[in-house]
């Protein structure tokens, strides 16, 4: 919503001739994203249903406070909002974003939450997995893949950048002797925790999330290679794969 031209968008008030701020842009590339499943999905996702990932008992689990976890997008981060969950058996903790989590639950509703996680960290959107998977294919390997987000979102940032200084450079007076330091601030860095907040993509964290993914969907993948289930008439049908299938 931020990132259109409506009147929405923190940036349009910078751009129409108001004192541009920091603030405004930062604010533009703040994408949140809420997963509270037991609250939007009702009766469908019940606690009392669920195994504890630590204890493995049932029916044991509570919601804990709320936390967010950044997942990168191919140019944006996004800033998911979810709950941790405590097990009043063993006393751990886990999330609701968690794989393992995620597996007992319905299909239908797992569907709705796009991103792949892992134990701690940055997460990412499942459908840069996907554009992976198809690239790899064609020799794409992890570091150039992993280079090439980090650049779409270093280009982002740069554009924020000049962006900003542009409506800095329109608001001038041309009075030399006029200063407003309000709009002399510099932009942030791109690594600046506490302004821009960039986050960049690891090749030990990207993988780790491509890790996940195949795991938890390691089951249908298994499935899928057997393409006939009748023990009559049941064959090996994995040859037809050695074409793609790389090790």
């Amino acid at each position: 919503r931020h990132n259109s031209t409506s009147q929405d968008d923190p940036v349009a008030k910078c751009c129409n001739g108001s004192a541009p701020s920091k603030e405004n842009y930062y604010l533009s590339n703040f994408h949140p994203f809420v997963w509270m499943p037991t609250y939007q999905f009702g009766n469908a996702v019940d606690l009392k249903d669920i195994t504890c990932l630590k204890c493995k008992e049932v029916g044991k689990c509570n919601l804990d406070k709320l936390t967010y976890r950044p997942m990168l997008h191919f140019n944006r981060t996004i800033w998911v909002l979810h709950h941790r969950i405590k097990c009043r058996s063993c006393k751990k903790n886990f999330t609701s974003i968690d794989s393992e989590f995620l597996e007992q639950l319905p299909t239908r509703i797992v569907e709705r939450f796009p991103f792949v996680a892992p134990i701690r960290g940055p997460g990412v959107h499942e459908m840069m997995i996907y554009q992976f998977v198809t690239l790899n294919l064609k020799q794409t390997g992890f570091g150039t893949f992993v280079d090439s987000i980090n650049q779409m979102h270093r280009l982002h940032h740069t554009r924020d950048t000049l962006s900003y200084y542009d409506c800095m450079s329109a608001r001038k007076s041309p009075n030399l002797h006029f200063v407003d330091d309000r709009l002399y601030e510099p932009y942030s860095s791109f690594h600046d925790s506490n302004e821009y907040c960039g986050i960049k993509l690891t090749r030990n964290l990207w993988k780790a999330c491509v890790l996940v993914y195949w795991i938890s969907r390691e089951p249908y993948a298994q499935a899928s290679f057997q393409l006939c289930y009748d023990e009559g008439n049941s064959a090996d049908h994995t040859h037809k794969f050695a074409n793609t299938v790389r090790a």
